[in-house]
């Protein structure tokens, strides 16, 4: 019975939870341009006026890490500040003063990579939110990193004609 009570407990979604999410395609070809959209889920009433988040891309297993060039972060909310610290997989971005304040559902923007040229068919990427901390005013809005998004490496497609 206990065992039931807690599988239905943490099935159920917390009424009021602010969570930063990702979203990326499922598959991308070696030397491919990856581009993961970034958004916020801010519970019912929870509103924002600045916020400041870190991604990160990493291989799994065998597959070769970035190499060409750092990520990029295409805004569509102005960000009032961006950094890579000088590696190509990780970045940083900070909203502050935010007018008006944001709530509900709203995308951020993208993270963009490159996929290593010597990926190989079946390796994956995983996209993942490192950090993320929000407010209002003085007042800490607690959020939550959905889980990562994988993008696993696919072979081009080859159209032979007879």
């Amino acid at each position: 019975m206990s065992r039931l009570l807690t599988t239905c407990l943490l099935s159920i979604p917390l009424w009021g939870q602010s969570l930063v999410n990702t979203s990326c395609p499922n598959q991308g070809q070696a030397g491919s341009t990856v581009m993961c959209t970034i958004g916020l889920s801010l519970g019912a009433g929870v509103r924002i006026d600045s916020l400041t988040l870190a991604v990160t891309v990493m291989p799994n297993g065998a597959a070769p890490s970035l190499t060409s060039g750092p990520l990029i972060f295409a805004d569509s909310i102005s960000a009032l500040f961006k950094t890579t610290g000088g590696t190509n997989n990780s970045i940083a971005v900070m909203w502050g003063w935010l007018t008006p304040a944001l709530s509900g559902s709203p995308t951020l923007g993208s993270v963009v990579f490159t996929l290593p040229s010597p990926a190989v068919n079946g390796q994956v990427y995983t996209v993942n939110i490192t950090g993320a901390s929000a407010s209002l005013g003085d007042n800490v809005v607690n959020l939550s990193a959905s889980p990562g998004s994988t993008v696993g490496v696919a072979r081009p497609v080859l159209t032979l004609s007879p």
